[in-house]
């Protein structure tokens, strides 16, 4: 015959099971809710990379100024006014430097330098490194304000 003894630690395990579980529940959720912040602005930076490269492969094999003429612009109006878009394009003496503000091209020239192998973009008073490769070099930066914070993103 098992003899049954008070039940009281047995609630208390429960409510501690049950305690722990809330807390790892509200865990999962802080740490998805924080991270899907700047979700947007990566996806837009690795879909920017893809389509870019594209477009350049079909300027280099038709001789064209498609990216400059339609891409860039057509991209910047396509994600939205509260993302900015700064293209930067180095092709051997030849330097551009701009982004699109409400279907107006504005030039940032003054914020490019190539010194040795590097080309340096100064936005926000920070300044971005990418490398310097031989041909037409192709550099972007994706930025954007949420709740009084500035996120950037390179490719």
């Amino acid at each position: 015959m098992i003899k049954r003894g008070n039940k009281t630690g047995q609630f208390y395990f429960m409510a501690t099971i049950i305690i722990i579980g809330l807390i790892i529940g509200l865990a999962v959720i802080f740490n998805y809710s924080t991270k899907s912040n700047s979700y947007e602005a990566e996806e837009i930076a690795k879909e920017l990379s893809i389509e870019s490269e594209k477009v350049m492969d079909y300027d280099s094999f038709h001789s064209s100024d498609e990216f400059e003429v339609n891409f860039a612009k057509d991209y910047s109006s396509y994600v939205g006014k509260d993302k900015e878009i700064y293209f930067i394009l180095v092709n051997g003496e030849q330097k551009e430097a701009y982004k699109y503000t409400e279907g107006i091209k504005i030039d940032l020239i003054s914020y490019l330098e190539v010194i040795g192998e590097e080309i340096q973009f100064s936005l926000d008073n920070r300044i971005y490194v990418f490398k310097l490769e031989d041909g037409k070099n192709f550099y972007f930066l994706v930025a954007y304000n949420k709740r009084g914070e500035r996120y950037v993103f390179s490719g």
